[in-house]
């Protein structure tokens, strides 16, 4: 039956966000919902689903929306809260650093990616950078960053996790951990329409993420949120789904 298939994608929707661990919003679950059948679902019946998976014990809720995989999901929640105050100093610190970045050759885009993005990032884990650079300049330009750190202390706070050149911009794997990466990323510096060359070479995102909306993936939007209300991430207003009605 269609109730049971989107229960099953449902699930494992949590556990490819390890909401088990990490207790995630309704509005995370709707816009990162993964379905088999990859064709949009309203949102309505996806909260229906998950009323019932919550009536049937399988996932737990609280009243300010989140939901875990975990019984104890008053404690993962007090967690998720003390990582995302952590996450939120250190992207602050980031930001204002890595804008130093712009005047790097070679460099195209620099971007958060990771933990950070997810409010998960602990005091002592490094933060991950994502960079887009000049064709044949990946070792340069990693060299120049990493020189540029160091040079203020603070190189060992940062790690290049992933740099891509602008004639191939696509990321292997296409799945569902790396879709949540890329369309999590934090931006900071973009120079001629890089990020938004890199989202069309990675459009099979949306064929993965088929309620995800598309404007929120836009540079517009992302740059134009203030970071205190950014971080961890920009779901918060459809926690009311799972609340009980009185």
């Amino acid at each position: 039956m269609e109730s049971d298939t989107l229960k099953e994608d449902l699930i494992n929707t949590l556990r490819i966000m390890k909401a088990e661990e990490f207790p995630v919003l309704v509005g995370e679950v709707l816009h990162f919902f993964v379905r088999k059948e990859k064709t949009p679902v309203e949102n309505n019946l996806l909260a229906e689903k998950l009323k019932e998976l919550k009536a049937q014990e399988i996932v737990y809720t609280n009243d300010e929306g989140f939901i875990s995989l975990s019984k104890n999901i008053t404690d993962k929640v007090q967690h998720r809260f003390k990582l995302e105050e952590v996450t939120k100093e250190r992207v602050r610190y980031a930001q204002k650093l890595l804008k130093g970045l712009e005047s790097v050759p070679f460099l195209r885009f620099v971007g958060i990616i990771g933990s950070a993005p997810l409010g998960r990032i602990t005091e002592n884990e490094s933060i991950k950078l994502i960079l887009i650079v000049e064709n044949e300049t990946p070792y340069l330009s990693k060299f120049l960053v990493e020189n540029y750190l160091w040079a203020r202390f603070a190189l060992k706070n940062f790690q290049v996790d992933s740099i891509f050149e602008t004639n191939n911009l696509m990321w292997c794997p296409s799945n569902s951990e790396n879709g949540i990466k890329i369309l999590n990323i934090l931006p900071i510096i973009n120079k001629d329409k890089t990020y938004e060359s890199f989202i069309a070479a990675n459009n099979w995102i949306f064929e993965i993420f088929t309620n995800y909306p598309l404007e929120k993936v836009s540079w517009g939007f992302r740059v134009s949120k203030n970071i205190e209300n950014n971080v961890p991430q920009i779901f918060r207003w459809i926690n009311g789904f799972l609340r009980p009605r009185g």
